[in-house]
Parts: structure tokens; sequence; C-alpha cells
């Protein structure tokens, strides 16, 4: 079928068996992949998107920022606005997200693209605006302990070792908001 080149990575989704597995596959894919202050990049398509940077308030200590992720498109307005020229997007979108899963072999594609997006509708609706991501300020320093204790629902120790940062005392959270939400999404 279509889904031939990507088997292996389908099966690895499908052998996850629980909430643990799920916390150890989405830390195994974790990248450096954002860079809110150099780039203005806040975007990818990872659950979290994580940065390694000093300090903003303690420039001595290197720290690994922790951002919203998991949407296919952009950026929360995407899903969110109420413009014309937006929701013309999330129907393109939307088809989009249904030809791959018809072309990857995937049975009863639109029903599983209607729940595809549903789901990033739900992760858009506790992120943060662009806005509020651009504002330096808003990053809160957690320890591990307050990562566990503010963003419940997912195995944080799991994910953290599977995304080789098991080691870290302390994470700046660029997206407090988002992180706790994403978290409690994941725990349904």
């Amino acid at each position: 079928s279509g889904s031939e080149p990507i088997r292996p990575q389908l099966a690895a989704m499908a052998a996850i068996g629980d909430k643990r597995a799920l916390a150890a596959a989405i830390g195994s894919q974790l990248r450096t992949d954002v860079d809110p202050l150099n780039a203005t990049n806040f975007y990818t398509t990872n659950l979290f998107g994580i940065w390694i940077s000093q300090g903003l308030s303690n420039p001595s200590r290197m720290y690994p920022y922790l951002l919203q992720g998991g949407l296919g498109l952009p950026d929360r307005d995407y899903y969110l606005s109420q413009k014309p020229d937006m929701m013309r997007l999330r129907e393109g979108y939307r088809a989009h997200v249904e030809a791959m899963l018809r072309l990857a072999g995937f049975t009863d594609a639109p029903a599983r693209a209607a729940r595809v997006f549903a789901l990033e509708t739900e992760m858009a609706r506790v992120h943060a605006t662009r806005l509020e991501s651009e504002d330096v300020h808003r990053p809160v320093s957690w320890t591990r302990a307050e990562l566990l204790l503010n963003a419940p629902g997912i195995d944080w120790e799991e994910l953290l070792a599977a995304a080789g940062l098991d080691h870290a005392p302390v994470f700046m959270v660029w997206h407090p908001k988002a992180v706790a939400g994403l978290a409690a999404l994941l725990a349904k």
C-alpha cells in the first residue's frame, strides 16, 4: 500500500499500549527545533518544542526551554479564527489530511481526518497566541517537581528520559498554560 515506506513508524505507533509508552514515544521525538528568541520560530509538529539556551534572566546557566507544539497548521489562529480566509485554509488542510490518509491506505479516511482535525483544534485551544509567544518575559522557571505538579497528565519522567533531558533540574517553560493544557489533553 501507499504506507509501505512508513510502515515501521506506523507499527511503532500501533505498539504504544499505555500512557507511559506514549510519553516515551513523544519524548523520543523531541528535538531542539524551535528558537523563540533568535529566529522567532515557535512552530514544531512535535507535541512540545525544545530550545536549549542561556537563561534570559540568568545567562550564567544553560536551560532547556519547553514550548507548545503539535499542530499541523502554523498556529492556533488557523484553527480558531472565524475569518473567511482562515476557514478556507482549515477546509483545505482537513482535505489534505484526508487525502494523505487515503493515499497511505487507511480505511474511512474522512472520519479519521475529522478526528485528527478535532484533536488539533482542541490542542490549539490551549495554545498561547502569537502575541503572547513573542513576549520574552512570559517564560517561567519550573523545577522538575513543579513540572510534574503544574502539568499533570503525562509521565514527565518517562518523556524526559526518552528526550535525554532526565538530568535537567530546571526548565524554562515558555508556554506554561499550553504545556499544562497539552498534558491534560494527553491524559484523555
